[in-house]
């Protein structure tokens, strides 16, 4: 028992002694761990760690251009290292795709050309990337450019105007994007536009001036360019003609017999169409309209012919215009004056109740006591048989009377000389003086001469002369 006691407590220290080596083996390797030999480096004050590369890339572009107009992105990369790649990209079908791209210096400005529906309406989304060879890369935000089509303008202005008158070009400008447009006014000259005028405008509509040789009398073309950089576009060419001015001339002053035929003659001009010439007297202080017509008007010059009747058988003064009128638009003449007298008249005719002829100026005057009643135009016997000179007397008068030597129909005839009588003759009124008579004198106004055949008496004086 005690030898095995004395065993058991040997093996027992054994085990105690190797428990022993084998913790105290386990400490020092533990305390080797944690103990690192190396030292470490000493920290240096003021120094920070390197940080890495943010690239940037700005972006510049119009949000709107005209269709077939080249467009470009523009900006800078700042933050990469070296040489930069950048490309501009277009959102086509569901995806990014990039167009050629461009290499610029850190920190450079680049162009880039947005080629992609330069020639299609529509919006586009574009952006810029860059990236550089350490892999730095960049993108801009996303912008939409809107292609638009090409604007057009429009002239007119008024075909004639008047010789010094100011031409004024008038339009529309369709279709520019907003902002300022510059418009030109330009003229034809030797196969070539030249420039006369320029403004700026931010309407849609516009006014310019396009003086141009403004005193010749000639037809010139005209047109507007507008231009809103870097797009031009020009109007249609419109014609203008310079015209007279507007102006009526009007015959000199003269005398005239009481009784005689006389006209307003002269030229319109600067008028072009349907005017209507009145011809006016000055009475009471105004001008009195006693005789219009109207006529088909030439821009050159178109002349007119208007009958003065008023007071023609009365002795005195009277002045006379004519007065053109088309539309608001009125043109005077000067004045003319036009004096009666009983100068030339024969002096048998100054007294009592006569039919006063003369073959002078082809007029029958019925005269009372020295004044002229009536004035008829006249036309006598051909050579052949010529109407007789001298005083008579009405002897017969014969309102429906044919004659028996040549069966023509004499109405209202008032015998003065054997078969010569003062009558109505249809073949003057329609022949004027082309024709003759037989030694009669004939009277071409019906009217007239049925009044006067019913105001001379059997006995009233007959005085035919030149």
């Amino acid at each position: 028992m005690e030898a095995q006691t004395s065993g058991g407590l040997r093996r027992w220290a054994k085990r105690l002694t190797v428990g022993l080596i084998s913790g105290a083996l386990l400490a020092t390797s533990a305390s080797l761990a944690v103990a690192d030999p190396t030292p470490a480096p000493t920290p240096t004050l003021g120094a920070a760690a390197p940080a890495a590369a943010v690239g940037n890339v700005t972006i510049s572009m119009p949000t709107a251009q005209y269709v077939g107009v080249k467009s470009y992105a523009t900006g800078r990369v700042s933050g990469f290292t070296g040489q930069v790649t950048v490309k501009a990209q277009v959102y086509v079908d569901g995806a990014w795709k990039s167009g050629t791209p461009v290499t610029v210096a850190e920190g450079g400005a680049y162009k880039l050309l947005l080629s992609t529906g330069t020639h299609t309406k529509g919006s586009w989304k574009w952006r810029v990337t860059a990236s550089d060879a350490a892999g730095t890369t960049a993108t801009t935000d996303t912008h939409t450019i809107k292609r638009v089509a090409t604007p057009r303008v429009t002239a007119s202005t008024t075909r004639y105007r008047a010789v010094g008158s100011t031409v004024k070009l008038t339009g529309k400008l369709k279709g520019f994007l907003p902002g300022k447009v510059t418009i030109e006014s330009q003229v034809r000259v030797n196969g070539a536009w030249k420039t006369l005028s320029k403004s700026t405008t931010s309407s849609t509509s516009y006014s310019i001036s396009a003086q141009y040789r403004t005193g010749t009398l000639a037809t010139n073309k005209f047109r507007v360019r507008a231009t809103q950089s870097p797009t031009t576009v020009g109007s249609d060419s419109v014609k203008v003609t310079r015209v007279p001015k507007k102006s009526a001339s009007i015959n000199k002053d003269r005398v005239k017999l009481l009784g005689a035929s006389t006209y307003a003659t002269g030229t319109v001009k600067g008028y072009s169409g349907k005017v209507t010439v009145a011809a006016q007297v000055r009475s009471h202080g105004k001008w009195v309209t006693k005789a219009k017509k109207t006529v088909s008007a030439k821009y050159n010059g178109t002349k007119y012919s208007l009958p003065l009747t008023y007071r023609e058988d009365h002795t005195g003064t009277v002045k006379w215009r004519v007065l053109v009128t088309q539309g608001s638009s009125r043109t005077g003449s000067s004045s003319m004056k036009i004096t009666r007298t009983l100068k030339g008249i024969d002096s048998r005719c100054l007294t009592g109740r006569v039919l006063c002829i003369s073959k002078d100026d082809h007029k029958l005057r019925w005269m009372i006591d020295g004044k002229i009643v009536t004035t008829l135009d006249a036309r006598f016997g051909a050579s052949s048989s010529p109407t007789r000179n001298g005083s008579f007397t009405v002897f017969r008068k014969s309102r429906d009377h044919v004659s028996s030597i040549y069966g023509s129909s004499m109405p209202f005839a008032m015998f003065f000389s054997g078969g010569q009588a003062v009558h109505y003759s249809a073949d003057f009124a329609a022949r004027g003086y082309a024709g003759a008579s037989h030694g009669c004198v004939n009277i071409r106004d019906y009217a007239a001469i049925k009044a006067l055949f019913d105001k001379v008496r059997l006995g009233d004086k007959v005085v035919v002369y030149n």
